[in-house]
C-alpha cells in the first residue's frame, strides 16, 4: 500500500461531532486498494469455523477509538459517490472494502458499476470474463457479525437455488459463486449472484410516484407470490423484508432513464394517470422480477424472534408482539402492491415524524391507528395473541391511546383515480392478504388462485405467457 503516495485532505463531511476527533481521510490517487488471499469458498462450514475462530471482532467503542487514532488511514472511494446510508466513516478496519471501478477479483470479475449499498454491504455490477456475462457481487463488511450474517445469507441462497431448479419459475435471486479476500480493512466475504440493475423502487420513482399500469402491477404481484410460494413451502424460509428495494427487475439503466425523462415531461404538462400508463407501456410491456436480499431471512424450523420488516410494510402481528411466520411476508406484498399501483404507501407511517408529535411519540400506536382506519377494528382474539397488547388495550379491549380522529376510510376509494371496476377485485385480494388473523390470511399459493390475479395479463415481448 503506497500510503505516502496518497493525497491527504480534510473532508468536513466526516468531521466527528460532539468533540470527537476529526478523521483524516486519504483518497487513493491510483483508485485501487490491493487485496490478498483471494480464496474460493468450497467448504462453507470450514470458512465459517475459520472466521468464527480467527476473526477480530471490533465493537463500537474500539471502532471509535480506531477512528480517532491519528495513525489510522481511512481509504475510501470518491466521497461524492458514497451514499448517505452507506456511512462513509465505516470505510475502516471492520468495515467496507473500498471497491473501485475496474478492480478485478479472483482474476475473473471486473467491477463496472455500483448497484447499491447499505449498512451490511456494498453491491457491484461486474463482468465475469470466464462465463462472459454480467454478475452482481455483494461485498460484506469485515466485522465478524456481518460476515456471519453473510454466511447465513449465502447458505439460504444455495438452498433457494436448488429448490428453484425443481420449481421452474425462478423468481428468487440465484447465487453463482462466493469467495473471500483480505484487504486493508480485514477479511471480506463476497457473494456472486445474477445481475439485475434496477429495483422496483426506482421504477416507481421514475413515474414520480404516479403509479404503474395495473397490468404490470398484477404481473409483478403474481411473480412475487410465485417466488414466495417456493420460498415458504419448499424452502421453509421467511424473507422478513419484502419491499420495492428488494424486488429486482430486468430493466437496465438506459430504459429507466428513458421512462423517467418521458414521465417528467408529461407531468410538467399536467398529464393524468392514463398518459403516464401509456408512457410506461410504450417502453415496457412486461417486467420480469427477482426477489432479493435474504440477509434478514429466517428458517421457519429455527427459533426466531424480534422485530422484522421495514416500517411501512410491517405486519400487525409484528406490531403487537405476536408470533409471526410466512403470513408476515404476505402482508408486506399487499402493502407493496398498493404502492406499485398508486405510488403511495398503504399506511402512511414513519419511524420518525417531524410533523406529527403524536406519531413520533407513539410510532406503533400510530401505525395501528392507520391500519384500523382502513381495515376496521381488531378482534380481541387477535389482540390477545400479542405480548405488547397490554400497551395498546386494557383488559376490556378498550384502546388506551386515544386518537382525536379515528375515521374509517373506504378501501376502494383509497385508490383514488383508478377506475372502480379495476380496484374492486384488486382491493378484495389485498384484504385477503391483510387479514388480521394469520390463520385466515391467504397464503402465497392461495393468492395465486385468486380470479383477478390469475387473469391472462398479456404476453411478454418474446411471445411467452407471463408467469
Amino acid at each position: 500500500m503506497h500510503i505516502l503516495e496518497m493525497e491527504e485532505e480534510e473532508n468536513p463531511r466526516f468531521a466527528q461531532e460532539k468533540g470527537k476527533l476529526m478523521c483524516k481521510i486519504f483518497k487513493n490517487k491510483y483508485r485501487h486498494v490491493p487485496v490478498v488471499r483471494e480464496t474460493p469458498i468450497v467448504d462453507l462450514q470450514l470458512f465459517k469455523e475459520d472466521r468464527d475462530n480467527n476473526a477480530v471482532d471490533v465493537d463500537e467503542s474500539q471502532e471509535q477509538q480506531y477512528l480517532g487514532n491519528k495513525d489510522h488511514f481511512m481509504i475510501i472511494p470518491n466521497p461524492d459517490d458514497v451514499e448517505d446510508h452507506e456511512e462513509a466513516e465505516n470505510y475502516c478496519y471492520g468495515g467496507f472494502h473500498p471497491v473501485q471501478i475496474n478492480d478485478i477479483f479472483m482474476n475473473r470479475y471486473k467491477v463496472e458499476a455500483k448497484l447499491g449499498a447499505g449498512q451490511f454491504s456494498t453491491v457491484w455490477k461486474c463482468y465475469d470474463s470466464i462465463e462472459q456475462r454480467s454478475v452482481a457481487i455483494k461485498i460484506v463488511r469485515s466485522r465478524r457479525r456481518y460476515v456471519m450474517a453473510g454466511i447465513e445469507e449465502y447458505q439460504i441462497l444455495k438452498q433457494i437455488s436448488q429448490a428453484e431448479e425443481e420449481d421452474g419459475y425462478r423468481r428468487l435471486l440465484a447465487v453463482n459463486d462466493a469467495f473471500s479476500f483480505e484487504s486493508i480493512n480485514g477479511v471480506h466475504l463476497a457473494i456472486v449472484t445474477e445481475a439485475q440493475e434496477c429495483n422496483l423502487l426506482k421504477l416507481i420513482q421514475a413515474t414520480e410516484y404516479r403509479g404503474l399500469p395495473i397490468d404490470i402491477v398484477r404481473s409483478i404481484t403474481r411473480q412475487i407470490l410465485r417466488g414466495l410460494a417456493c420460498l415458504h413451502d419448499k424452502c421453509r424460509i421467511l424473507h422478513t423484508d419484502i419491499k420495492p428495494e428488494n424486488i429486482l427487475t430486468e430493466l437496465n439503466q438506459d430504459k429507466l432513464d428513458a421512462i423517467t425523462k418521458d414521465c417528467k415531461r408529461a407531468i410538467e404538462k399536467r398529464a393524468g394517470r392514463k398518459e403516464i400508463e401509456h408512457i410506461i407501456n410504450k417502453h415496457v410491456k412486461y417486467v420480469r422480477i427477482k426477489i432479493a436480499d435474504f440477509s434478514n431471512s429466517v428458517n421457519l424450523d429455527d427459533d426466531y424472534h424480534g422485530c422484522i420488516q421495514t416500517r411501512q410494510y410491517r405486519a400487525l402481528e409484528v406490531l403487537i408482539g405476536a408470533k409471526y411466520a410466512t403470513p408476515a411476508d404476505i402482508w408486506s406484498v399487499a402493502c407493496m402492491s398498493f404502492e406499485m399501483a398508486t405510488g403511495r404507501f398503504l399506511f402512511e407511517v414513519h419511524d420518525q415524524s417531524i410533523d406529527d408529535e403524536l406519531a413520533n411519540e407513539y410510532p406503533d400506536e400510530n401505525h395501528i391507528k392507520e391500519i384500523m382506519q382502513l381495515l376496521g377494528p381488531i378482534p380481541s382474539r387477535v389482540w390477545r395473541t400479542g405480548k405488547k397488547s397490554s400497551e395498546f388495550y386494557d383488559p376490556k379491549s378498550r384502546l388506551l391511546i386515544h386518537f382525536p380522529r379515528l375515521v374509517r376510510h373506504n378501501f376502494v376509494g383509497h385508490f383514488q383515480d383508478i377506475p372502480v371496476k379495476i380496484t374492486e377485485p384488486f382491493a378484495k385480494l389485498l384484504k385477503e392478504m391483510l387479514d388480521y388473523d394469520t390463520n385466515d390470511r391467504v397464503t402465497a399459493k392461495g393468492a395465486l388462485q385468486n380470479s383477478w390475479l390469475s387473469e391472462d395479463i398479456g404476453r411478454s415481448r418474446n411471445g411467452t405467457t407471463s408467469r
